[in-house]
């Protein structure tokens, strides 16, 4: 099974040619995040380097990096300028909180009972709400359906978390092989949910080390795990379990051991790349509370129920009821979680307080990082990790792999390998917009006009803003004047075909000759305007910029749909913002034309005028079409309007203002909705008013 995020990963990482890329960072550190909480529960916070000790293989190490991080994500995720999670955002920065942590949510549809899916979903979504405003995300289901890449518009996680359908027809749990009566197709299951896990793992291993953490709702599968984590399981290197199975289909049915061996195999990868990739694992069961009274509910399925049954426990006399398939079940899910450094939420209906535990995790832990001394050859090291406090629990990954490669080829193009990432690479900042746009006819600045007509007559024109931030210091000449060259990459990577759709590679030039008068601070951001032709459907745009100057490289990720506006009856394309007057960066010399010079990081003072741009596709050209054009505050109320009207003599386009005054400090939502003949077509987008 090939998952969208490692599918994206993999295409760009495999472009081009194997070599050693530029702008690396330092990889000879090996780090490892340590969560320390009191006997309560409470983190333990305020302590230094000389409080800890880590130990690589027994041996005590030097703490070359220490950092104590604090944040709060639901305070930041309430306060003023936090857009809803339900607005799909056209714009996306590599410098936002989402940037330093990664979650990946897994969705384990292959084992949740079909009646727990509503139960599951309100799980998932305050996973979202809680985590989703301050983290890069990844939804991966089990079952391979409706995965999605990692995105930091929760807009798109809720979306994937509503087509959940959990695939389980019983309650019961299922069984890892055949020995206890479970048959192939619930062996196949198995085996697919452990890969999806190990899959993602792998490609996490290495890289820029940010916070990354696997959240999994899932109701696990009845094999014993007491003990099976120690350190003499890890690195198995298992046989290829999907290939073994397809030819050995038969053999699996009547030889229970041979199964059960191939399972034991998965389970034991999946725990060594989730540990190699720093992972903390926190899984979730939907089953909530059972109780000894609830058990024979929860045996119900294929297997039957009687006094010997083996699922019911105390309830049915034999086995005792910690021998019961439902508590190996849950002991499965926790020991796994504990394994990677997380825990799991399981015998217990207090989700709240669960998914508040896990967000304490991961707001409050340290950074320590060690160099090897010893650095050759690449088996598993057993590291352990100590604190001089009394009454403390540590939760950290228990081991690294020595002389540890990341997997995929390396790019000859730092522009290709800055982009091949799960997560965008940060060092240099970035800050991208785009807007799809209908091609019109007689329009000059149509790349239709230019001779470049699309392949597929029904794309869109999609104006790209990628804006590039830099000390000033850094770009100034001995003269006083500003000089720099970015070299810049957009792939738009198609997520159904799972193929790069288009792409674009040009160079763009800082001077001080076109610096706006008005741009003063100790940052300057510059902004270059591009242009993709892209047929309808959904993408992700991964742009990378180097900067000479600087000699750094970074990255920004962006989700987009593109419309059909060929066959919609009615279609607002995507809104161009910025404020009206001059402009207050300066612009790139591309062959593209905007038509103003647009504001990508979308913050804006109540005393400004917005400046709004947007194209209007119609089957009835000729005709007047009323547009209204809202702010929207956080609360779902409107608190400015405007209806201007579209004649037939502004060729389907409107820039009009919109004032600021007198909006408090905050985030807002314009829409722009446009109505004919009983039809409608809304477009928003998000900006924050400082």
């Amino acid at each position: 099974m090939v998952i969208l995020l490692l599918s994206v990963c993999f295409l760009l990482s495999s472009h081009l040619s194997a070599q050693q890329a530029t702008f690396r960072v330092r990889t000879d550190l090996v780090q490892v995040d340590v969560v320390v909480v009191d006997r309560d529960g409470n983190p333990v916070t305020g302590l230094t380097k000389e409080d800890f000790t880590i130990l690589d293989r027994k041996k005590p190490q030097t703490i070359e990096v220490f950092e104590e991080f604090k944040y709060n994500a639901r305070e930041a995720a309430m306060k003023p300028g936090a857009f809803p999670p339900q607005l799909k955002l056209d714009f996306a920065s590599n410098q936002s909180a989402q940037s330093a942590r990664l979650i990946l949510m897994v969705i384990d549809d292959l084992h949740i009972y079909k009646a727990r899916t509503e139960r599951a979903k309100e799980i998932l979504r305050k996973v979202v709400a809680d985590l989703g405003a301050e983290s890069s995300m990844a939804v991966l289901f089990t079952s391979g359906e409706g995965s999605i890449e990692v995105t930091q518009n929760p807009a798109s996680l809720l979306a994937a978390i509503d087509t959940l359908k959990g695939r389980r027809p019983y309650p019961r749990p299922m069984l890892p092989d055949t020995q206890r009566g479970g048959d192939l197709q619930t062996f196949n299951d198995n085996i697919a949910s452990l890969k999806t896990v190990k899959d993602a793992s792998r490609m996490l291993i290495g890289g820029p080390q940010r916070r990354k953490a696997l959240v999994m709702v899932t109701e696990g599968f009845a094999k014993e795990l007491v003990g099976f984590f120690g350190p003499g399981q890890v690195g198995m290197n298992a046989p290829d379990s999907a290939g073994y199975i397809a030819g050995n289909a038969e053999a699996l049915a009547s030889v229970s051991n041979i199964g059960e061996n191939i399972y034991d195999y998965e389970l034991v990868d999946m725990m060594d790349a989730l540990r190699r990739a720093n992972i903390a694992a926190y899984s979730i069961d939907p089953r909530g509370k059972v109780t000894t009274q609830s058990m024979a509910a929860e045996c119900h399925g294929p297997g039957g129920a009687g006094l010997s049954d083996p699922c019911l426990g105390e309830g049915g006399r034999l086995p005792p009821e910690w021998a019961s398939w439902v508590r190996i079940a849950q002991r499965e899910i926790q020991l796994t979680a504990e394994a990677s450094g997380g825990f799991a939420i399981v015998n217990t209906d207090d989700f709240t307080g669960g998914i508040d535990r896990i967000v304490q995790d991961l707001d409050q832990y340290y950074v320590l990082g060690f160099a090897p001394s010893d650095s050759k050859g690449n088996s598993y090291r057993p590291i352990s990790v100590v604190v001089n406090r009394p009454d403390v629990t540590l939760r950290y990954r228990s081991g690294y792999l020595g002389n540890v490669k990341e997997p995929g080829a390396k790019n000859e193009d730092p522009l290709h390998e800055l982009a091949a990432g799960a997560m965008p690479a940060t060092e240099l900042p970035l800050r991208i917009g785009a807007m799809p746009r209908p091609v019109v006819a007689g329009d000059p600045n149509s790349i239709v006009v230019r001779g470049e007509r699309p392949k597929d007559p029904k794309s869109a024109r999609v104006s790209l803003a990628l804006e590039v931030s830099v000390p000033r210091t850094a770009v100034t000449r001995t003269d006083g004047t500003l000089s720099d060259a970015y070299k810049y990459t957009v792939f738009a990577v198609n997520l159904k075909t799972r193929k790069i759709q288009a792409q674009f590679t040009n160079t763009a030039q800082l001077s001080s000759e076109r610096m706006p008068k008005e741009t003063v601070g100790e940052t300057i951001a510059f902004l270059i305007p591009a242009e993709l032709m892209l047929p309808p459907g959904t993408y992700q745009l991964r742009a990378s910029v180097t900067s000479t100057r600087l000699e750094k490289g970074g990255s920004v990720y962006l989700a987009l749909d593109v419309p059909d506006f060929t066959t919609a009856p009615l279609a607002v394309s995507g809104l161009i913002v910025g404020p009206y007057g001059s402009a207050r960066v300066p612009v790139a010399e591309t062959p593209v034309q905007l038509p103003f010079v647009p504001s990508v990081d979308r913050e804006f003072f109540s005393t400004d005028t917005l400046r709004v741009y947007f194209e209007i596709a119609s089957k009835r050209p000729n005709a007047t079409i009323p547009v209204k054009v809202e702010i929207v505050a956080a609360d779902g109320k409107t608190v400015k309007s405007a209806s201007p009207a579209l004649e037939p003599v502004d060729l389907g386009k409107l820039d009009i203002q919109v004032p600021l005054t007198g909006l408090p400090a905050g985030a807002y939502i314009l829409r722009v909705t446009a109505t004919d003949q009983g039809k409608s077509a809304t477009r928003e987008t998000g900006f924050i008013v400082k």
